[in-house]
């Protein structure tokens, strides 16, 4: 071991210097092991940041210390640590679908949560947009038994029994054995059915042990009939048998065929949206009909417009954006959905990120400021008013209040613009 030797004039100034650099040091530490911790610079101070369930009130002083904090206010949450000044409003339902129930209320640390109703599972059916729905499990084919139950994430996972077993009324159950001198076996155990036995009696008495009926041979002459009787009976076991097969077969891969058809039939079902093509403008939205970028999850922009009248952006931007602004929920999402040239679909992600970051707390700002960007980013072919109007239909759904409240503003704005254009008569 190497030993430093300081002279007696450097020892004071060595001291201090330990005692300036050591506590240093240990900050670095907590914070290179605590990294969820996080910091934030103000006015050139290096503060830490508010942990989940707080709001930033006031910065920090001095470096490596702690900001003022203040709980979030009831109704609000913040979940991650974070330097915004305000927390983030709850949900006071579960949106979108309702097989969907609230199983855990909202906290200071998180939303409100929701999870699919008893004999629902949730499914994601747009991987790019997180879109999922609640859809019902699913049951067991003939021949097949439940390995696993449905969870409130998983389907029914169904399977064969194993060898040995056969299904019944869904459950597995031991094959029976044909064994003993005795007996003989007619068809063997399978999938849905257990093994076929001829039983043969000592008293001369011959049955099938899965329910044939018995069938009894007697003595003539002291002579016993049984090849008489017991080899039609053995030819008639294994035609009925056969057809029996045969017919469980046609069943089964009618069964398939009738299930696939169902299941093409919900996609086809699922994959509509709205056609509003040449449409009057009323208080009933029309029917759907759903239209999509090919690989993407955004919704394509239409060429036919359902209110003519709103042509110019300028007609009706103020007022939707302001109405959108109070309402939407899941803001990145919409404007994930919404039309746009590529450089915008390529962008769209990461500048809301940007946006929720710079407008921190203000959510109305943060869907307005997006809102805005979307619009004057794209070319005009892409900023109309059934932009929108498609875009909640697919991200909130139809029949939602938020969209026939859009459908309704732009009414009471294209009666405006006909208004204006239409000549007044003269007295």
């Amino acid at each position: 071991m190497r030993l430093t030797y300081f002279p007696p004039g450097m020892r004071l100034q060595t001291a201090l210097c330990l005692m300036t650099v050591v506590p240093r040091t240990s900050l670095a530490a907590v914070i290179r092991h605590t990294p969820h911790l996080g910091t934030y610079t103000h006015d050139g101070v290096t503060c830490f940041k508010c942990p989940p369930g707080t709001y930033l009130d006031k910065h920090c002083t001095g470096d490596f210390t702690y900001s003022v904090c203040n709980d979030c206010p009831v109704g609000t949450f913040q979940t991650h640590y974070s330097q915004a000044t305000r927390c983030s409003p709850c949900q006071t339902f579960c949106l979108h679908d309702d097989k969907l129930e609230v199983f855990e209320s909202c906290t200071s640390t998180h939303d409100l949560k929701c999870r699919c109703k008893q004999g629902y599972y949730l499914q994601v059916i747009d991987v790019f947009s997180d879109t999922k729905i609640c859809k019902k499990y699913s049951s067991c084919p003939e021949g097949q038994v439940i390995k696993k139950p449905g969870t409130s994430t998983s389907d029914t996972e169904c399977g064969y029994c194993p060898e040995g077993q056969f299904s019944r009324d869904g459950q597995c159950r031991t094959c029976s054995s044909c064994s003993g001198e005795n007996n003989t076996q007619l068809t063997p155990c399978n999938g849905t059915s257990d093994t076929l036995c001829l039983q043969h009696h000592t008293n001369d008495t011959t049955e099938l042990v899965t329910g044939i009926p018995e069938i009894t041979t007697h003595k003539k002459d002291g002579n016993i009939g049984v090849v008489v009787v017991v080899v039609p009976v053995l030819l008639l076991s294994l035609i009925a048998a056969a057809v029996l097969l045969a017919v469980r077969y046609v069943m089964a891969r009618t069964g398939q065929k009738g299930i696939y058809s169902i299941e093409l039939n919900e996609r086809r079902v699922t994959e509509s949206l709205i056609d509003r093509s040449n449409s009057m403008c009323s208080t009933q939205p029309p029917r759907k009909k759903q239209r999509t970028f090919s690989g993407s999850s955004a919704v394509s922009a239409r060429t036919v417009s359902s209110f003519p009248d709103l042509n110019d952006p300028d007609m009706w931007k103020l007022r939707v954006f302001d109405l959108l602004c109070s309402r939407l929920t899941n803001w990145k999402r919409f404007m994930r959905h919404l039309p746009g040239d590529a450089e915008y679909r390529s962008n769209v992600t990461s500048r809301c990120e940007q946006i929720q970051w710079e407008e921190q707390g203000d959510v109305r700002e943060q869907i307005h400021k997006a809102l805005g960007e979307w619009s004057r980013c794209n070319e005009e072919g892409y900023v109309k008013i059934d932009s929108i109007l498609d875009t909640i239909e697919h991200v909130i759904g139809h029949n939602d209040k938020l969209y026939k409240d859009v459908w309704d503003l732009c009414c009471e704005l294209a009666n405006e613009q006909k208004q204006k254009h239409t000549p007044q008569s003269v007295v």
